[in-house]
């Protein structure tokens, strides 16, 4: 397996920079068989094995399997937020911005981030435990879902107050710009993980940013 296009090194659970080679090699394996097989259908012998090293010597970095999940899940947690603006930025972005250009921007920052073979392998890591780890299902619908909706309907309102965008309920414009986005970006998703074209995808997600734009504003 090729790691060199993929993240390349990690942050451990408690977010701090992880400098040993081995450690961050058993990420990069186990994020590669968790992707294929699913979590529940990788042992540790079959990570140890791709990683080259003993059963025993896993132990020196991770206590258990599930550690090791949830040091990935605290990766992609961190790489799925820098994708939106801090709360900080909120007022700059409205002033600095309209909203063709930040919708863009942010259509931008998704495609950046899962141009990373590591993020697009833990995204159906992450669809794959929906319904089995409660993990997946609170980085999915509270950080992938609710927050973006929550961050970018403060930009709306902020527009909102500045003129940019008529007055209405921004957090529910927000879900409305949202919700067609997580499904194409699902699908957007699988088709980068099976090699096939996103140019169809890419094509509805701008025509859906320009649909969005012409009910908004007219």
């Amino acid at each position: 397996m090729d790691y060199e296009k993929e993240l390349e090194n990690f942050l451990d659970k408690d977010l701090q920079p992880i400098t040993n080679g081995t450690k961050n090699k058993i990420l990069h394996v186990a994020i590669d068989h968790f992707s294929q097989r699913g979590y529940r259908g990788v042992s540790i012998r079959q990570i140890t094995r791709d990683v080259g090293i003993k059963e025993s010597s896993l132990y020196k970095h991770f206590q258990n399997k599930d550690e090791i999940l949830d040091t990935i899940f605290a990766n992609f947690e961190v790489e799925v937020v820098k994708i939106l603006p801090s709360s900080e930025q909120i007022e700059v972005v409205a002033t600095s911005m309209d909203i063709r250009d930040f919708l863009e921007r942010g259509l931008q920052n998704f495609v950046n981030h899962i141009e990373n073979v590591s993020m697009r392998k833990i995204w159906r890591i992450i669809y794959n435990e929906l319904f089995s780890d409660q993990r997946a299902r609170t980085i999915y619908f509270e950080t992938i879902i609710n927050l973006t909706i929550e961050r970018v309907g403060a930009i709306f309102e902020q527009m909102m107050r500045l003129g940019k965008l008529p007055r209405q309920d921004a957090r529910m414009l927000s879900a409305e710009y949202h919700y067609p986005v997580f499904s194409l970006i699902m699908e957007y998703n699988f088709l980068k993980l099976e090699g096939k074209s996103t140019k169809d995808t890419e094509k509805r997600l701008q025509d859906h940013i320009d649909f969005f734009i012409k009910a908004v504003t007219n």
